[in-house]
């Protein structure tokens, strides 16, 4: 991959970015994910952000911790502690990253933190883009946590390290998906996410934790429990998985 020179106008940066993007095959006309990620000087600013962000409309945050400084370094300003990224499905224009990296970096720089970076990558999905609320029959919910450890354990997962789990929540409206989503990244969770889907709007809910019976299922129970108290419900849970070898390969 070629290294980005050095602009001193930031319009140059970003259209050079989406230049390099056609120039490598990827359709730039076509909805994509255009991201930023805005550092912060503490969890409890970036999850804050986080949320206010969903809030406002973008398509998935994520809050990771990135550093040690709990405040800002003369040396190293740029260097903070937590990481929020928030992406948004849009054509990337110069206009609408642009847009994106202007306002995100005045609304950083107003709640104490620092615009770090912008890309561009896939959009936006999830797996419950097909989900009805109901949809899972209550008499066999338990086989379902059984069948997700098969699955994690089919694709080689390491079973003792930390993964990404993923848990789908359904709800009529994209306010009430957006308010849940905010409260969850609010209160410990890794990423969150909100899609339409076909039978309203799905809230996508991402934690780490090595993927025991009894975790899943514990996470089942406390998420369900959460949505139905909010007029929601659950539709499923995914982990993250390795693409096998040789699965991309194309056939000689």
């Amino acid at each position: 991959m070629i290294d980005p020179p050095d602009f001193i106008d930031p319009d140059q940066a970003d259209q050079w970015a989406i230049t390099a993007l056609s120039a490598a095959g990827i359709d730039t006309t076509q909805v994509l994910g255009v991201s930023a990620d805005l550092g912060f000087f503490s969890e409890q600013a970036a999850r804050q952000a986080a949320a206010e962000l969903m809030m406002a409309g973008y398509s998935a945050v994520k809050v990771a911790q990135t550093g040690w400084n709990a405040k800002p370094s003369p040396l190293f300003p740029q260097m903070t502690s937590w990481t929020t990224t928030v992406t948004t499905n849009v054509v990337p224009t110069l206009d609408t990253v642009r847009s994106m990296r202007v306002g995100l970096g005045q609304y950083a720089a107003a709640t104490g933190g620092r615009w770090v970076s912008g890309g561009v990558g896939t959009p936006v999905t999830d797996a419950w883009a097909s989900a009805e609320a109901g949809a899972i029959d209550p008499a066999i919910i338990d086989q379902v946590d059984q069948q997700l450890i098969d699955y994690l354990f089919a694709y080689d997962s390491n079973m003792r390290q930390a993964t990404l789990m993923n848990t789908g929540l359904l709800f009529g409206t994209e306010a009430a998906a957006r308010q849940v989503a905010a409260e969850l990244i609010g209160t410990g969770y890794s990423e969150v996410s909100v899609v339409p889907s076909k039978a309203g709007w799905t809230t996508s809910v991402g934690t780490y934790f090595v993927p025991k019976l009894e975790s899943i299922r514990a996470l089942r129970l406390n998420l369900t429990q959460f949505a139905q108290s909010r007029g929601g419900s659950w539709v499923g849970c995914t982990g993250a998985v390795a693409t096998p070898k040789g699965f991309d390969e194309q056939p000689s």
